[in-house]
């Protein structure tokens, strides 16, 4: 850029001593001012961008920072986190996998995670055939399998 515009100032600079002396056309002069005012015009426009470009990186910079601070601030919230179970008790159900995303805010209802069961008070629904149901009284002792628990 500054070698056109150091070419298009000697170059107006020669003109102006030849339109002086009557050797170039008025056309021909103003032409190569068009020229010199373009070049100084494109310096400048480079000019700007460059400071443009610098304050983006700027900017950038700036961004990258905020961001690794929020990355450090949730490592530092996740390690304060700790999840505990409301009662002793086997897991029954897990609803979700580990590294899932879940919700739990004081806006909103936290998603569940996983239900505990106590096997010391469990309460079972069974199918007794009308031949044993004669057999069976209150405070009898029973044995039950569930094929999806050990």
């Amino acid at each position: 850029m500054n070698a056109q515009l150091q070419n298009a100032r000697n170059s107006h600079n020669q003109n102006i001593q030849l339109k002086k002396d009557g050797v170039i056309s008025t056309a021909d002069f103003e032409t190569t001012e068009t020229q010199l005012r373009t070049a100084e015009a494109n310096v400048l426009s480079a000019e700007a961008n460059i400071e443009s470009s610098k304050e983006s990186v700027k900017a950038a910079e700036f961004n990258a920072a905020s961001a690794q601070a929020s990355v450090k601030e949730a490592r530092k919230n996740l390690a304060r986190t700790s999840i505990y179970a409301p009662a002793n008790g086997i897991v029954s159900l897990l609803n979700v996998e580990k590294g899932e995303r879940i919700v739990g805010t004081l806006q909103m209802i936290g998603t569940e995670i996983l239900r505990i069961a106590n096997m010391n008070t469990m309460e079972v629904q069974v199918d007794i055939s009308k031949n044993d149901v004669l057999r069976v009284h209150l405070g009898d002792d029973a044995g039950i399998e569930v094929d999806a628990f050990r």
